[in-house]
């Protein structure tokens, strides 16, 4: 149970840094700058948590 409940946010993560932030760019986990540096938070961010 535990192990479908991670695999289920993973792709959540996955899903919503590929589609949501690169592809379509609408938000972004730090908004307060430049574009450029929104696509270097996120990747920064999410990189680990999809790792995980």
């Amino acid at each position: 149970m535990l192990s479908g409940a991670l695999l289920c946010l993973g792709v959540a993560a996955f899903v919503d840094e590929a589609v949501f932030h690169q592809v379509l760019h609408w938000h972004h986990f730090y908004d307060r700058s430049t574009p450029a540096i929104g696509l270097v938070s996120d990747g920064l961010f999410y990189g680990p948590a999809v790792g995980v």
